[in-house]
């Protein structure tokens, strides 16, 4: 099991846009039946967003400068 996290780990954010976008798309669709379209709509908003995550490169983090320390004079 590990080994497959390890695999999956470069691609977690991007399958997991795919899963929030999958999992809430259906709640738009309130009128009781799931058609062919609605399932495409899914499947479309899915993979737009798991590959709008997985394109976005990570922005490397902020190093902010340390303001110098008083020194003590008494």
């Amino acid at each position: 099991m590990t080994g497959l996290l390890e695999t999956l780990a470069p691609y977690r954010r991007a399958i997991a846009a795919a899963l929030v976008a999958a999992l809430t798309t259906p709640a738009t669709l309130v009128d009781g039946r799931l058609t062919v379209a609605d399932v495409l709509t899914i499947a479309a908003a899915a993979v737009a967003a798991g590959v709008g995550v997985y394109a976005v490169p990570n922005r490397p983090p902020v190093r902010h400068p340390q303001p110098p320390t008083a020194e003590r004079t008494d």
